[in-house]
């Protein structure tokens, strides 16, 4: 098929130097990085031999024995050369599944993407990550000039060196990415370790692993071209053989995507095939492309109508618009249809590394002091000053460094450190008030903890969207529809998760087994086989329940119904599908190293800009004509062995590399290579490219009842820390460790991260506050300065799992997937000693079919040594609290190199003994260790020395869990979350400051009495209180009033509520303006419950090492609890009562931050009390199995229940220090309907009106329960002139002194009449309408307080 263009997409090219080991080096090993052997995977360790089997076939780079010589270099001769490596292109790096999207058009989408599409296993795709197939043909063109000190040299090793006798040489070399060899097949001269990679061969048993090879190098001449059918190819991802780093470790992924030049003679010149090139000017182009079409991503498909650019967008890329003609920009927004297969596309990987000055110096003679070794800064950086610190997040880690850092260290200069400390004022507040800092440190906080997305939940559709009104209010039916689909969705949402979860055990019980097949006795190894084939039989049945791949199960049943109860809702009700609550598990220990620039490219992560072949430069000559290069590869010679549609592109590609190596002016060039002069010439550095972090430290296991939950730190935030009586270095905790380890990436999420937080601050500022602060340009120099800054920081890998007795790494699996048939198929293959051994336990192939991608895994079984007694102590730990030290930390880059930073050096040449160099991190807050009381950190194992190499990890639960945290609603016996259209509030509070009183509203806004809090004695206005009344309230509100009858009840309470008001945050503008704030402040009565769920089951030990049992169960645990803030004024809690598991409120006593001083005289029955502070909540789990009913009692009866007093405009906080911080905010439709419905009601008087009041009419009595609204305010029997506010509508409430006995427990004869208010003349009326007359009675509004805008509409 004709190609209409070839997109030439680019990537970064790196060059490593590799010279002679015996040239002299710097003479203190601890000042430099040494480059680690080349290291193959353990690939024995896939065999299913429990004396050979392993959790990850990667082993460590370890620092002995090779720090001995502490030698940077790779000794044999033959290795001595250039490495080169090419970074793939984001879309080769981006995998999905089919569980990412739960639309029914996944195959079209993965087609549309350019993933492999395969639509006949739709089943397997659900489970199966897929990745883009890479390049597998990569031509590797190199030239030769000479440098400015002198010509070419060659060298063999016994002559000096001569001159080659030429000005330029040039070479092609081919690497075939998919060629698959067999060890016996590859010559015996070729050194496969650096030309080819070890490969995990699918179709092989295990035991046969280790024989073959992925990757081939050869010279152009030699390589017959893709003209000619090749054996032994496979399709090529970066997943390839399950090694997270295989495209970037340039050791493990050699004749893949790299590709070693030894620089020896090409055969056939004056010089013998022993010569190589010792001196020169090198330059390197790689150029790749796919092989098949299909397996090229941006090759279109004809049949789902995509255009170029589409396609394009969907695999993360865009054209450069700069010199596109109006033909290529048509045609990148025409689809491709049968009509126009012409028009397709087809992709062409290419970058360049220029002039990298060759110079193999001869034996003895020093490395040139001109030539560089970034990974010697970085190591001599450690042995100084260590720059690094421990957080709980990046940004935690990265101020940790900054207040324990006094200097920059040399590292690049002091004024980084001062725009990193105004970063952090920035990140915290622009204001700087104590305040918005504690509201920002909570901000932060939550990104302590990785979100576990959860399924589906239903809500009405909003029309509102602001939410400021209850735009619907569900009829009976439709409420019940929408609670069942819930109920059902709820229970479909947690048995998906319990699907998960068996399939992970499944496979664990595989593993298991297989590890420990052999292990112990006969007798034991029989016992063994019956308990796994028991468990196998239990998961089995579990799974099937769940689901039996046959359209039947409970997961399909309640989905089911949840269709079934969408389709009762009448009419048009609409449903929109939202997401329940994230569960949360707290993130690994977060390193931050400064000085670790990370070489990703800054804008990695955007869409790559490529261009067209038009837009590539060629050459003009002097004629102003363009042709191609002089003294570059023709066509006619690339058309001889690669497809005729790449011949142009690349013949082009390199022209452009000499144009732009050599400068020559260029008047057709458009548009530059999107790496051109960004990394791609050499500087006179070797190359150094940080990729993973190796890391190795002791955890000590600290009890939980050292713990107190309390506040910590200067700014007294609320969490864990040791007990001040406890002395974390006793014999038992010191005995109670484990070793862990993994490995981490470095990537450039942290001065990304840093970038977006500084936006979200920038976007959340007033402008004028912020423009105070900085100005544009400055706001502009700092995300700049934020982006370039020289640091880099990564979780620690593993070290939560390593606690549970769970491993990650490259491992056997049961099954492989099968893409070698024909394109568009896969299958599962289940290998036979897989079957073999699972079927000693029950196993069938469907259970190895349901496994899936849930073997990320592995459990310890008996493969992990555990150091510490493992009769005393178990290595299960449920929950993380202790400490630990590095013992291992090694930063390695793509080519091998390693830095240390820490270890045990030894160098007998000269003279230099085994030595440990402790590390010492900064610590965050949450890190940070307590000091006794001689000034000592409070540590495990204290030194000598006052030094603290530990980290203190706080408790934490190491599985996913979240706080529950509900408005509540008693429903029969039991308490249920209130659904979206329940209004949680149960009445409406008034502190009325004018009248010293508390006036009580219902849910809705209606006035129902005031209280008087004089004196501390209930004085009810306008009538006593009347027992009748209470049954028409809320119960929870009807039960508090009546405590207001009790001396000194209402007194104690008004003042305490009195003193919350002036630590809360001020309302909001909405509320400030009105009539209302002036006379009082309104407050939410409610009921809420909190609680702790497990997303699983509590994790069991799946260490087989172990004879003890876990010391600690999960759900016996009882996490501290804080609700509200004393000193956050962003929280709202006022105070709450306990309410006990019947379901009564405990009234005798309101918890406050604010209770009565200890010095003011008590009051009787004064409830005030101090917030307790031993408040705990013990963790559960809702099993789905029980069904909807019985899974919503199980969370309904975990459920903590407190009856409170809340601000409605600022959120009550819920504090747990193991979980992110969780908000109760009353809905905005529920202020709206009740807040702004609150009529302002206060004691006037005496006032001196113009005329006397009307007589009392009998007829027209104010009852005692009368509601001053629209429906059924009470009759008016006149008008009386009265100063008010113009803009309400206002009602007097006159008493009058009947003959009669008034209401019982009023005056005697004391009786109301309603009158309208007429405003006051703003003129004296002298004179006129004397006598004046003196009134006392009670104003109030008819109707809440607005005020008309500009525009006349309501406010």
């Amino acid at each position: 098929m004709s190609i209409r263009h070839i997109a030439l997409v680019p990537m970064v090219v790196d060059a490593y130097l590799n010279v002679d080991p015996n040239l002299t080096v710097p003479t203190n090993p601890n000042d430099r990085a040494y480059l680690a052997p080349i290291t193959t995977p353990n690939l024995t360790g896939l065999r299913l031999d429990n004396s050979l089997i392993q959790q990850d076939i990667f082993d460590d780079i370890r620092n002995a024995p090779y720090e001995c010589s502490a030698d940077r270099y790779r000794k044999t001769p033959s290795r001595q050369g250039i490495y080169i490596h090419w970074s793939l292109p984001r879309a080769y790096r981006v995998g999905v599944t089919g569980s990412d999207s739960a639309q029914d058009d996944l195959p079209l989408k993965l087609r549309q993407g350019g993933y492999p599409d395969y639509t006949l296993q739709q089943s397997l795709m659900d489970r199966l990550p897929l990745f883009r197939t890479v390049p597998a043909r990569w031509i590797v063109a190199r030239t030769i000039r000479p440098t400015l000190l002198g010509p070419i040299m060659v060298a063999n090793a016994t002559s000096g060196r001569v001159s080659y006798g030429a000005s330029v040489v040039r070479n092609m070399f081919v690497v075939e990415s998919d060629c698959i060899r067999n060890i016996k097949d590859i010559p015996a001269t070729e050194d496969v370790e650096v030309t080819a990679s070890p490969y995990i061969d699918p179709s092989l048993p295990a035991n046969q692993q280790g024989q073959t090879y992925l990757g081939r190098c050869s010279l152009w001449e030699k390589w017959p071209g893709d003209h000619y059918p090749i054996n032994n190819l496979t399709k090529i991802t970066v997943n390839q053989i399950a090694n997270p780093y295989f495209a970037d470790y340039q050791p493990q992924n050699a004749g893949v995507f790299s590709f070693f030049d030894d620089l020896t003679l090409p055969q056939g010149g004056t010089f013998g095939s022993d010569y190589k090139f010792v001196s020169g000017s090198i330059s390197y182009t790689v150029m790749g492309y796919h092989d098949f079409e299909f397996n090229d991503p941006l090759y279109l498909d004809v049949s789902i109508n995509q255009t170029p650019a589409e396609k394009l967008a969907a695999c993360q890329m865009e054209v450069s618009s700069t010199g596109l003609t109006a033909d290529d920009q048509t045609w990148l927004q025409t689809p491709l249809t049968p009509n126009n297969q012409f028009q397709n596309m087809r992709a062409l990987c290419h970058g360049s590394f220029y002039n990298v000055l060759w110079n193999f110096p001869p034996a003895g003679s020093p490395v040139p002091s001109t030539f560089k070794f970034p990974a010697d800064d970085l190591q001599q950086s450690f042995a100084k000053s260590q720059p690094l610190s421990v957080g709980t997040n990046p940004i935690d880690a990265l101020f940790a460094w900054l207040r324990s850092t006094n200097s920059s260290n040399g590292l690049p200069t002091d004024d980084m450190r001062r725009y990193l400390t105004k970063i952090q004022t920035l990140v915290l507040d622009l204001n700087d008030d104590i305040d918005s800092q504690l509201q920002a440190e909570d901000l932060l906080a939550t990104n302590n903890f990785i979100p576990s997305p959860q399924g589906v939940y239903w809500h009405f559709k909003d029309t509102d969207p602001d939410n400021k009104s209850n735009t619907l209010t569900p009829t009976p039916d439709q409420a019940t529809a929408l609670k069942s689909m819930n109920d059902n969705q709820r229970v479909v949402n947690a048995l998906q998760r319990q699907q998960a979860r068996l399939r992970a055990e499944l496979f664990s019980t595989w593993f298991t087994y297989v590890a420990d097949r052999n292990t112990g006795t006969p007798a034991d190894q029989h016992s063994r086989v019956g308990l796994l084939s028991q468990k196998v039989t239990s998961l089995r049945t579990q799974l099937d329940a769940n689901d039996d791949g046959k359209g039947g199960g409970a997961i399909n049943t309640y989905q089911a119904a949840v269709k079934s109860a969408q389709g009762l809702l009448p009419g048009n009700t609409g449903v929109v599908a939202g997401t329940e609550p994230n569960f949360y598990m707290q993130r690994d220990p977060t390193l931050f190293i400064a000085g670790l620039s990370s070489k990703w490219p800054t804008n990695f992560n955007d869409k790559l800009q490529i261009r067209l072949q038009d837009q590539a430069s060629s050459y003009v000559n002097g004629s102003g004509k363009t042709q191609p290069m002089p003294n570059v590869p023709t066509a006619s010679l690339l058309a001889a062995k690669i497809p005729d549609m790449f011949v142009s592109s690349m013949t082009n590609l390199l022209g452009e590399a000499e144009i732009e190596y050599l400068g020559i002016p260029n008047e057709h060039a458009t548009v530059a290579p999107e790496y051109f002069n960004a990394g791609d010439r050499f500087t006179g550095q070797n190359g150094w490219f940080p990729l993973f972090i190796e890391w190795e430290a002791e955890y000590y296991h600290i009890p939980f009842d050292l713990w107190s939950f309390a506040p910590q730190g200067p700014q007294a935030r609320i969490g864990y820390g040791l007990q001040a009586s406890a002395d974390p270095a006793n014999v038992n905790i010191q005995s109670d460790y484990r070793v862990l380890s993994g490995r981490c990436p470095v990537l450039p999420q942290a001065s990304a991260m840093l970038e977006a937080t500084l936006k979200q601050v920038f976007a959340r500022a007033s402008p004028d506050v912020l423009s105070q602060s900085l100005t544009p340009e400055e706001r502009e120099q700092l995300l700049a300065t934020a982006r370039s800054l020289d640091f880099s920081s990564t979780p620690l890998s593993g070290f939560t799992d390593q606690l549970v007795t769970r491993m990650q790494g490259t491992h056997t699996t049961p099954s492989y997937s099968d893409d070698s048939g024909p394109w568009g198929t896969l299958k599962l293959n289940i290998r036979d000693d897989a079957k073999t051994f699972g079927a000693e336990i029950g196993m069938t192939p469907d259970d190895f079919a349901l496994i899936g991608d849930q073997n990320t895994f592995t459990p310890f079984a008996s493969l992990v040594d555990i150091p510490s007694d493992t009769g005393q102590h178990n290595p299960f730990k449920p929950c993380m609290h202790g400490q630990f030290r590095f013992t291992k930390l090694n930063i390695i880059d793509k080519f091998g190199q390693v830095v240390r930073g820490l270890g045990t050096m030894s160098d007998p040449a000269h003279s230099i003994g085994p030595t440990i160099t402790p590390l010492l991190p900064c610590l965050g807050a949450s890190y940070s260790v307590e000091e006794t009381a001689q000034g000592w950190p409070k540590i495990v194992l204290p030194r000598s020395d006052q030094l603290c190499p530990f980290v203190q990890l706080p408790p934490s639960i190491n599985q996913n869990a979240r706080v529950n945290a509900n408005f509540v609603v008693q429903d029969g016996t039991s308490w249920r979350a209130v659904d979206e259209w329940e209004n949680p509030v149960r009445g409406w509070l008034v502190v009325n400051f004018a009248n010293v009183s508390i006036q009580i509203f219902t849910p809705g806004g209606d006035f129902v009495r005031e209280f008087s809090a004089v004196n501390g004695v209930p004085i009810v206005r306008p009538f006593a209180g009347d027992d009748s009344l209470m049954n028409t309230l809320d119960p929870v509100l009807a039960s508090l009033v009546k405590q207001f009858m009790y001396s000194g009840y209402l007194a104690g309470l008004f003042c305490t509520l009195l003193v919350t008001m002036q630590a809360v945050q001020a309302n909001p503008t909405s509320y400030a303006e009105s009539m209302l704030s002036v006379l009082g402040r309104p407050l939410a009565l409610t009921t809420f419950g909190v609680s702790i769920e497990l997303a699983d089951p509590p994790m069991q030990s799946q260490s087989t090492v172990s004879t003890s049992q876990p010391i600690e169960d999960l759900l016996s645990y009882k996490f501290g609890m804080k609700i509200g803030d004393k000193d956050n004024v962003f929280d709202g809690l006022y105070g709450y009562f306990n309410v006990d598991s019947a379901g009564s409120a405990d009234y005798s006593s309101f918890y406050s931050y604010h209770p009565p001083d200890a010095l003011d005289k008590p009051l009787a029955n004064d409830p005030c009390k101090p917030i307790p502070t031993d408040l705990t909540i013990p963790p559960f789990y809702a099993d789905p199995t029980a069904g909807p009913a019985g899974y919503a009692q199980q969370q309904h009866q975990a459920l903590r229940i407190f009856a409170g007093l809340v601000d409605p405009f600022t959120p009550t906080h819920v504090y747990s220090a193991v979980l992110p911080i969780n908000q109760l905010t009353l809905p905005p439709w529920t202020i709206a309907a009740g807040v702004s419905r609150i009529a302002a009601f206060f004691k006037l008087g005496p006032v001196l009106v113009p005329a006397d009041v009307p007589p009392f009419d009998p007829a027209k009595v104010v009852a005692r329960d009368y509601r001053l609204d629209d429906k059924t305010a009470p009759a008016s029997t006149g008008t009386i002139a009265m100063p008010s506010v113009a803009v309400a509508d206002w009602a007097w409430l006159q008493p009058y002194l009947t003959a009669g006995p008034g209401p019982t427990g009023d005056e005697t004869g004391t009786q109301y009449n309603a009158l309208d208010v007429s405003a006051v003349g703003q003129k004296p009326n002298w004179g006129q309408g004397a006598p004046y007359t003196a009134v006392d009675g009670f104003l109030q509004m008819k109707t809440p307080f607005t005020a008309p805008d500009a525009s006349g509409s309501e406010l």
